[in-house]
């Protein structure tokens, strides 16, 4: 459920954080249902009057224990110095309404839940490996007054919940009675593999958010007729680093495509992620220079 906004994305292991998850949904005027194989596909897009709020309560449910399946697939490229680094994951994540939590909100906000398993594959330069991943993260919601506000995510490590980190201001996924809106802000991280270093650069990006129209999607869950959310993401602020650099260049955008539909929230989701960094080594002087292009997909399979 919108979690890849909050994905963090790879370098060394392309890991993810994305929405989004930070990352999303689809709002709906109605859904079509039945599983089995199916050709994933989208039809026209067809004008729609903006929600009301009683719509939105629908088109982002937080029912407690409401539990949905995606599969997944991520693809991520990165150029540091001139060395290429490449990753591509496939597997199914399982998203649960898992609890409430307050501070450190202002409000009471739903847990949301996200267990991913993945099988990938990573080249560096050409020398390629295989393996097996698994990750939790949490993602705190509120879907009120017409408002679906995402608050801030946690990530676990082994058996232990880190730090809850807020989102400032916080994500504005969809607003009863508009076309578009502020979309607020999401956190993601971009881990760079230099030989000895461990450096993570925290990039929070800021845009706009607009809702495209009504459109009938096919996923492995079904058809669905769903509301079309698209997000633009430009302004990317650096909001934190490792100790011992310094950036000087920060450029790029977060492109996201959501799709919800009415009952069953997030039916598909589409991220791109372009990324440009300048980073400066203080004890040497020398400049790295970063580039990552990433996509990710998550399709309703149950």
């Amino acid at each position: 459920m919108v979690r890849r906004w909050t994905k963090s994305i790879p370098l060394r292991c392309l890991a993810q954080t994305l929405v989004v998850y930070g990352l999303l949904l689809v709002l709906a005027g109605g859904c079509g249902g039945g599983g089995g194989n199916r050709v994933q596909g989208e039809s026209p897009i067809r004008p729609i009057a903006p929600p009301g709020e009683e719509t939105v309560r629908t088109l982002f449910p937080l029912t407690q224990g409401l539990r949905r399946t995606y599969t997944t697939s991520h693809n991520a490229r990165m150029t540091v110095d001139g060395r290429v680094y490449e990753k591509t994951e496939t597997g199914t994540a399982t998203s649960t309404i898992a609890g409430t939590q307050g501070a450190p909100f202002p409000v009471e906000t739903v847990i949301d839940e996200w267990h991913e398993r993945e099988q990938w594959t990573a080249k560096e330069n050409g020398t390629q490996r295989e393996g097996t991943s698994e990750s939790w993260v949490r993602h705190f919601w509120t879907n009120q007054g017409g408002e679906v506000r995402g608050w801030g995510q946690q990530s676990r490590s082994g058996a232990d919940w880190g730090d809850i980190v807020r989102y400032d201001p916080p994500l504005l996924l969809l607003k009863a009675g508009e076309t578009s809106w502020d979309a607020g802000s999401v956190l993601f991280s971009v881990d760079l593999p230099i030989p000895g270093r461990n450096i993570k650069v925290i990039i929070a990006p800021r845009g706009s958010a607009r809702l495209r129209g009504q459109q009938s999607v096919t996923v492995p869950a079904g058809t669905f007729n769903c509301y079309r959310l698209e997000a633009e993401l430009r302004d990317l602020r650096v909001i934190t680093h490792s100790p011992g650099v310094e950036v000087t260049r920060c450029q790029g955008s977060l492109l996201v495509t959501i799709w919800l539909a009415s009952g069953r929230g997030q039916v598909k989701l589409d991220l791109q992620a372009s990324v440009s960094l300048e980073v400066r080594d203080l004890a040497s002087g020398n400049i790295i220079r970063v580039s990552l292009t990433s996509s990710s997909t998550e399709s309703l399979r149950e």
